[in-house]
């Protein structure tokens, strides 16, 4: 009877971590003025009210860290009122570029899973500015000029 006891409890305990919390929130891309930022939805009505627009999808990123996963996170220069999305790894970049208003997005994987689509991150030269876009667009993103294509991480679908 122990042993059946045993075995209930841990087959509840990985159960348990199976089933982690995995609500999604989209990422959107809004423009204003040469830039482009990633925003969650829940900030969208922000963004309007200060004059961006063009919201397009970007990507789902998982609301709570998943087994695996890592923040993602935005990060604004003052001196160009340039946004940039990047993984939780380059903070210390950030901070030394002089990024600051580090904003958390969601968590996404730092490597290729099952179910996840690869986003990046591209800069347009002429305008100083970063975008981020999934795999699925660089042909687009190419034509319109940007350069300089970064993975930001794999996102769920």
């Amino acid at each position: 009877m122990k042993t059946i006891t045993t075995l209930i409890i841990a087959l509840s305990m990985s159960l348990s971590a199976y089933c982690q919390n995995t609500e999604k929130v989209a990422i959107y891309r809004w423009y204003i003025n040469k830039d482009w930022v990633d925003a969650r939805d829940d900030e969208g009505e922000k963004l309007v009210g200060w004059g961006y627009k063009n919201k397009t999808f970007v990507c789902y990123l998982f609301k709570e860290p998943q087994n695996g996963t890592v923040a993602i996170n935005r990060w604004n220069l003052v001196s160009s009122g340039d946004w940039v999305t990047v993984p939780e790894s380059a903070s210390a970049d950030m901070e030394r570029f002089g990024y600051t208003s580090k904003i958390l997005l969601g968590y996404a994987y730092p490597v290729p899973r099952a179910n996840t689509v690869a986003i990046n991150r591209w800069f347009l030269e002429r305008d100083q500015d970063w975008a981020s876009s999934p795999e699925s667009a660089s042909a687009d993103v190419q034509r319109f000029g940007y350069i300089n294509k970064t993975l930001i991480a794999y996102t769920p679908r």
